[in-house]
């Protein structure tokens, strides 16, 4: 798989609109690899990136059913949401970012060192302080709380500007939509060596 980060010719709006024509400048990027452990619910996803000199900025868009979004503060339990995940390492020999973001916008951001799974989450971990945190804006188009669950097809989307401009100096790279934690793109996008590993997908990200 190659994937190319453009430049973006500006900044994208705040607008979860995967249609506006800046969005279009991106190349799309599509969850195929679902984990073993998952469920057989596969929500259609795609992503979109573009960068700029503050961050990366992103798009999601689901096809979704079965969805719901009662977390409404930083760093509640977003992930019992119907959500999506990015991950960035700035160093491969050190520990990586973890955002989790429900489709109501919103978000958790930790700094994992050891993610060995725990009765009370990973074994080694930083939650990153709301100052820093909350300096990524995130719109969705679908309201804060959906509670009680829609049982009915619905296409979701979700943006973030930027999206990680407080770790733009990172190495590595990876990207991981997902619903109850089963749907990747792909295991890890490295960008120090430009590779994409694991899980059985190889392949090349850019910075265009």
């Amino acid at each position: 798989m190659n994937y190319a980060v453009r430049l973006a010719a500006a900044a994208p709006p705040l607008q979860p609109d995967w249609t506006d024509p800046i969005w279009q400048q991106a190349e799309t990027l599509k969850v195929e690899h679902f984990r073993p452990e998952g469920s057989d619910h596969h929500p259609d996803t795609s992503a979109r990136l573009l960068y700029d000199a503050k961050g990366i900025y992103g798009i999601f868009q689901v096809r979704d059913r079965y969805v719901r979004c009662v977390r409404t503060q930083y760093h509640d339990p977003v992930w019992k949401d119907s959500c999506v995940e990015f991950f960035a390492q700035p160093r491969p020999d050190r520990g990586y970012f973890n955002f989790e973001f429900n489709f109501g916008g919103a978000f958790l951001c930790s700094y994992i060192t050891n993610p060995e799974r725990m009765p009370e989450g990973f074994k080694e971990f930083i939650k990153v302080p709301a100052s820093i945190g909350q300096t990524i804006r995130v719109k969705s188009s679908l309201p804060q709380r959906v509670e009680p669950e829609i049982t009915t097809p619905v296409v979701w989307a979700l943006t973030r500007l930027p999206l990680f401009g407080l770790v733009w100096g990172r190495k590595s790279l990876e990207i991981k939509p997902r619903a109850e934690k089963v749907c990747t793109t792909t295991p890890q996008l490295s960008l120090a060596e430009a590779v994409i590993r694991g899980g059985g997908c190889s392949g090349r990200v850019s910075f265009n």
